[in-house]
């Protein structure tokens, strides 16, 4: 992946976190909202369940598409440890392949699922369904895009295992600029 590739993925990376900070705090006032109503009113409002829910998959879907990119995701790696150097690039282009067959049919299918849900209706905000299903298939496109960047770096000794930049022998994540963290 070129570097102006690189920097674009970057900056689409950096505004998907943004808007997931965005649903974050939506989702906690809203909930807090919930809570609120539900103790001094004795009800709650029947569209904030449904946002809520509806959020909580945008962030998790959208969330992992760049965790990819930066091995932040959970990750079993007991098999990988225990492997050489080129037991671990076989096993980087395995789970690349892999990475990228699942999130291709996730993109392909949940973009059609999209599509035929745009005319659905939720049942209390009266928003399409394919606006919020639209989260799987945007997801599944920065996850190939990530895993894709990720492991092309690794291999060409760009990054180290964990994502961190390789400067001169050294290695330096460059998403933590506080001492030492």
């Amino acid at each position: 992946m070129g570097k102006k590739a690189q920097k674009v993925l970057d900056v689409v990376n950096e505004v998907v976190l943004s808007i997931c900070e965005v649903i974050l705090v939506v989702m906690v006032a809203i909930i807090f909202m919930q809570i609120v109503s539900r103790a001094f009113i004795g009800s709650s409002f029947s569209w904030t369940e449904e946002l809520a829910r509806f959020l909580f998959i945008a962030l998790v879907l959208l969330g992992a598409g760049v965790l990819f990119g930066t091995r932040a995701h959970i990750a079993v790696d007991l098999i990988y440890e225990k492997v050489g150097p080129k037991g671990k690039k076989w096993l980087i282009m395995l789970t690349f392949c892999v990475v990228v067959v699942i999130a291709f049919i996730l993109c392909v299918k949940g973009f059609d699922l999209s599509m035929k849900t745009m005319i659905q209706k939720s049942p209390a905000l009266q928003l399409p369904v394919g606006l919020f299903n639209s989260a799987l298939w945007i997801g599944a496109a920065l996850m190939i895009a990530n895993v894709f960047s990720f492991t092309t770096r690794h291999l060409s000794g760009q990054i180290n295992d964990k994502g961190e930049a390789i400067i001169s022998g050294e290695t330096e994540n460059p998403g933590n600029e506080e001492d030492g963290k």
